[in-house]
């Protein structure tokens, strides 16, 4: 006969005549099996984190790393072990730092299920990045936020490049002088600016 795993329990039961003990067996492979299928999905996730070639965080509740992947080391400059434990205010630029808090607090509060939003970055090396993030909770069995998934996309040259493509299309390529579209997106600001002075002078003479 092949072994099995079992649960083994015993407690006292006080009788009039004398002191017995209950004894309960029961087979643990079910609680065997669960727990390995709970192992080996935290495994497979554990992989898809640390392997994905976007930049991902997770944070508790207070916005504090928990985990940290190479792809998020290698945006920032930073090694895992400086930023665990901490914010993101060591790589975050000064005048964009309370973006993620205050996007924390909606999500941990309930108000949001999710957030994205756009911050810059200051690459450990000095250059500045300009990083999409996106936050997405965890839940506990109460409903209650445990934990926060963070991914993120360095959007740097697209933006770079969209700005270009917009100076293009307003400037001449050989003078570098404002071109008719420009001139004309101009006339046309300068327009709607001088109908609202317009319209608000006529409701002070009224």
């Amino acid at each position: 006969a092949l072994p099995i795993s079992v649960d083994f329990a015993m407690a006292p039961i006080s009788l009039p005549d004398r002191l017995w003990t209950l004894a309960t067996v029961r087979s643990s492979a079910e609680r065997v099996a669960v727990e390995a299928a709970r192992l080996d999905a935290e495994q497979d996730c554990r992989v898809a984190f640390e392997g994905n070639a976007a930049p991902m965080l997770l944070l508790d509740r207070q916005g504090h790393a928990l985990a940290i992947n190479a792809a998020f080391c290698n945006l920032v400059g930073w090694s895992s072990d400086e930023m665990l434990g901490g914010d993101s205010s060591l790589y975050t630029l000064e005048e964009d730092r309370g973006i993620s808090e205050a996007a924390i607090e909606r999500i941990v509060s309930g108000t949001s299920q999710a957030e994205k939003y756009v911050k810059r970055y200051r690459h450990r090396g000095g250059r500045i990045l300009n990083v999409e993030v996106h936050l997405a909770p965890v839940y506990d069995e109460e409903g209650q936020v445990r934990r926060i998934v963070v991914s993120e996309r360095d959007i740097t040259e697209e933006m770079a490049l969209r700005a270009e493509l917009k100076y293009q299309a307003r400037h001449d390529p050989l003078t570098g002088l404002a071109n008719r579209a420009l001139l004309d997106e101009r006339l046309e600001r300068m327009q709607m600016r001088l109908t609202q002075i317009g319209r608000a002078s006529c409701r002070e003479r009224v």
